[in-house]
């Protein structure tokens, strides 16, 4: 037995809500013994929730609209080079890393060549996304990826108005919630976001985010600092001296919520996604007399 999971419409923020589904697994890397999981994994949650309609977004999928779906198979026409490429290649090609990328010259490869790319594995963490000469943040590690699905799709009208027919959506090699994105959940984000009418609202990268993650949040109070007598023990960052601003994707630290990243910013505000508490919206004030940028 194992475990997979599987993403269920919901009219509510962020569009989507997971199932856990313990099902009989059959080893093997074969495509057809990953088609006999994917047909055991929907059966396990068809018996928990019959009248869901459930998709597999992959190319082991029953359905071709789900092989279509699968990002090894969808294409995203990218203007500046007058020509498309499957969702797998731009977002391996898009990733910038600690000590190396974009590497660009992944657009060219097979898209299995392109996820497994052998230079990630000595360049560290991804710390941004580049496309189009546009930087995107890494977090929240889901955006980007998600993104990239939305813009295809809207490509794809055919195909989108078949994924609307479905209201559960899964990948057979999703064990756990996703690092970086997932075909499966952004498919079932873009169902859930059309069902609730907020689809025709989603025009940029920036009004994606604002609607899965940042709406409900509310902005926080510039925070004073408080006097502390030894300042040997105190946690409370200084004051920095002089403003600083931020660029997107800068890792920054709060004074007392600590580090975070720079993923939206305006006129008036800034929008950090902190690693312990999750996306705040703080005035431009109080961050760049406050905050710090990360060693």
């Amino acid at each position: 037995m194992t475990t997979r999971i599987v993403f269920m419409v919901t009219p509510q923020r962020p569009y989507y809500k997971k199932a856990k589904i313990e099902f009989e697994f059959f080893p093997g890397q074969s495509a057809s013994q990953k088609k006999k999981n994917v047909e055991a994994l929907h059966a396990a949650f068809l018996k928990r929730y019959p009248t869901m309609k459930v998709l597999e977004i992959s190319t082991k999928s029953d359905q071709e609209v789900g092989i279509a779906l699968s990002p090894f198979n969808l294409t995203l026409r990218l203007p500046f080079l007058q020509k498309a490429f499957s969702i797998e290649n731009i977002y391996q090609a898009s990733k910038v890393y600690e000590h190396g990328g974009p590497f660009y010259d992944l657009l060219g490869a097979s898209a299995l060549e392109a996820k497994r790319d052998p230079r990630k594995q000595k360049v560290g963490k991804v710390v941004h996304f580049n496309l189009e000469n546009k930087q995107y943040p890494a977090n929240p590690d889901t955006a980007f990826y998600t993104w990239l699905y939305f813009r295809a799709i809207k490509e794809h009208p055919l195909l989108a108005q078949k994924l609307l027919e479905f209201n559960a959506f899964t990948d057979i090699e999703c064990a756990e919630e996703p690092k970086g994105g997932n075909q499966a959940l952004a498919c079932c984000i873009y169902v859930s976001m059309a069902q609730a009418g907020v689809l025709k609202n989603i025009h940029s990268f920036s009004d994606l985010v604002d609607a899965m993650y940042y709406s409900p949040i509310l902005k926080v109070e510039d925070q004073k600092q408080t006097k502390v007598e030894d300042t040997s023990l105190s946690l409370v960052l200084p004051k920095a001296e002089k403003k600083k601003a931020f660029a997107i994707g800068e890792w920054i630290v709060h004074p007392t919520i600590g580090k975070g990243e720079v993923v939206k910013k305006d006129s008036k505000s800034y929008t950090i996604y902190f690693k312990v508490s999750g996306p705040k919206v703080l005035s431009k004030e109080f961050v760049e007399k406050t905050c710090r940028p990360l060693p």
